[in-house]
């Protein structure tokens, strides 16, 4: 079984240092090699069939340059400059006939369409995008704030002020529960969610509260959510996850009682289920899983993969 973690493969170089020097930063634009990914409303520029983002010429794209409310400097590949183009401004028409070819396409529906660097290089470009509109005002005295540092920092604009943000994530614990019993097969625990496309099940999730360790957050959330004390808590894996702005932090843990009360708030329903009841109701329909390019979806599929039989 293949395995796949989405949105963990950027290979392009930040340049972190080399972003701080506004000379730098000019000579990448006006670099013959540079590239430029447009980005409309929280979608992505994919070619017509979906298999690839849509880049542009940067030189020979001037005209989407000067249309864009924003544009960050993503880093370089393999000595390559990218450049992210925010034309969320304009209507889609609009934007569309700017960039001329491909379409914009929401990014989880079609990243398992694309290669782990590109679905990964998007969410990269998203998650700033994201964070640039939600900061466009100082949070100290209220003016606005520039871009700076090649769309990885703003500084507000009040000279007065001057005060400096950067982009910030909100920490979130997702956690596989297992039971393993005496005699029989292991379980794990799953909240089973009903929506109008159907039936499926996920793992429990949090966000991390200040003053608490990543493990403190699992035994939290684990008692708040389905009323289960757990213990040898484990790591498993991290995920960018930029729908908004978080980082998603995958565990396993285990619980030596089956006995669940659920908060209804925060979990309708949820159920005990061995490797093979997932695998066979998946298989025939009965319910989905987490959508494939989420951690969820990477530990059941990982916990299913070591307890079949």
């Amino acid at each position: 079984m293949e395995m796949k973690l989405y949105y963990c493969h950027n290979q392009i170089d930040r340049a972190g240092n080399l972003r701080k020097d506004e000379v730098w930063l000019s000579g990448q634009l006006k670099s013959p090699q540079a590239l430029l990914m447009p980005y409309w409303r929280s979608k992505s520029l994919l070619s017509a069939d979906h298999s690839s983002l849509g880049y542009l010429l940067l030189r020979q794209s001037e005209h989407v340059f000067s249309a864009a409310s924003e544009t960050i400097f993503l880093g370089l590949d393999n000595d390559r400059p990218i450049f992210a183009a925010d034309l969320s401004c304009h209507e889609l028409e609009e934007a569309s006939q700017l960039v001329g070819i491909g379409e914009f396409q929401d990014l989880r529906k079609v990243a398992p369409q694309l290669s782990q660097e590109q679905a990964s290089l998007a969410a990269y470009a998203r998650g700033l995008m994201q964070w640039h509109k939600s900061h466009a005002f100082c949070s100290h005295c209220g003016s606005r704030s520039a871009v700076i540092q090649g769309g990885h920092a703003r500084e507000c604009a009040n000279e007065a002020c001057k005060t400096m943000c950067f982009p910030r994530l909100d920490p979130a614990i997702i956690t596989l529960i297992e039971h393993i019993p005496e005699h029989g097969d292991p379980v794990c625990l799953l909240g089973v969610h009903d929506t109008p496309s159907g039936r499926f099940c996920t793992t429990l999730a949090g966000f991390v509260e200040p003053g608490e360790t990543l493990e403190g957050a699992v035994e939290r959330e684990m008692m708040e959510e389905v009323g289960l004390v757990v213990k040898d808590i484990r790591y498993v894996a991290s995920q960018p996850w930029p729908f908004p702005a978080s980082i998603m932090i995958g565990f396993t843990a285990k619980s030596d009682s089956l006995k669940f009360t659920l908060d209804k708030d925060e979990v309708p329903n949820a159920a005990w289920f061995t490797a093979k009841e997932l695998l066979d109701a998946s298989k025939a329909k009965k319910f989905s899983l987490s959508k494939t390019d989420s951690i969820a979806r990477f530990l059941i599929e990982n916990w299913i993969y070591k307890n079949i039989s």
